[in-house]
C-alpha cells in the first residue's frame, strides 16, 4: 500500500473541477478577440455566465452562442458547458489593463473568492503544490 499526499487525495476527489480551472486560465486564448468584449463571471454547473462590457454586444454574442459553445468544447475536449448566459457588467481596471500576466489574473480571481481565514491558512503552507491544491479545494468546494 502506497502513501498518498494530500494533493493526490484532493486531485482524485476533485478531478471534475480541472476543466473549470483550464477554462479560466485559457479563456483569452479560447475566445480570441471576443475577450475584449466579455469576461467569465461564473460557472454554474454546465452554464457559463459571461459578463458583457457593452450592451450593444449582447445581441451579437447571443447570435454567436453556438459557435462560442463549440469553441469552448473543442478547447476543453468535452462538452462541459452546454449553456451560455450573458449579463451586462462594467469594465474594471483589471480588464482594461491586460498587461498583468494571466497567472496573476487567475490567482487574483481565485484569491478574491476566499475568506480571510482561508487566505491566512494558505499563507502558512510552505509547499507550493500543496498550497495550490488547497486553494483549488477551498475555491471549488468551500466557496463554490
Amino acid at each position: 500500500m502506497s502513501i498518498l499526499s494530500i494533493q493526490d487525495v484532493l486531485q482524485r476527489a476533485l478531478p471534475q473541477k480541472g476543466w473549470q480551472q483550464k477554462l479560466l486560465r485559457e479563456w483569452p486564448a479560447i475566445i480570441g478577440g471576443l475577450d475584449s468584449h466579455m469576461r467569465v463571471e461564473k460557472i454554474q454547473g454546465s452554464c457559463l455566465i459571461l459578463g458583457v462590457y457593452d450592451t450593444h454586444w449582447m445581441h451579437e454574442l447571443f447570435m454567436l452562442q453556438q459557435h462560442i459553445l463549440e469553441t469552448i468544447a473543442t478547447a476543453l475536449g468535452e462538452d462541459h458547458i452546454t449553456e451560455l448566459r450573458f449579463v451586462p457588467v462594467t469594465k474594471t481596471k483589471e480588464n482594461i489593463n491586460k498587461k498583468q500576466p494571466e497567472d496573476a489574473r487567475l490567482k487574483s480571481r481565485l484569491a478574491s473568492t476566499l475568506s480571510p481565514h482561508h487566505e491566512q491558512v494558505l499563507t502558512r503552507i510552505k509547499d507550493e503544490s500543496l498550497q495550490q491544491a488547497l486553494r483549488h479545494f477551498f475555491t471549488n468546494c468551500v466557496h463554490p
